[in-house]
């Protein structure tokens, strides 16, 4: 598996007070904005905050993307940052 940079992200958050966790994950025969959705299920998140590569994510919301996956379907708030 290839190594990946650090990313403390949710050590940053949890410094002004948020409750915030980072997993990696290898996602297999459930498709990613299903896994998503599972996880904060299962931790009854408040939200979902999702990196969108460049502009795409807002401009392909039609599409089948994992960003118009999760928008069309999640019952938790979505985050978008691109």
């Amino acid at each position: 598996m290839a190594e990946y940079p650090s990313l403390d992200v949710s050590a940053h958050l949890r410094t002004h007070g948020a409750n915030a966790s980072y997993e990696r994950v290898i996602v297999g025969e459930v498709g990613v904005a299903d896994h998503v959705l599972n996880r904060a299920a299962d931790l009854d998140a408040d939200l979902i905050v999702l990196g969108v590569p460049g502009s795409r994510g807002m401009t392909h919301l039609g599409g089948e993307d994992t960003a118009a996956a999760l928008i069309r379907t999640s019952p938790t708030a979505v985050l978008l940052s691109a």
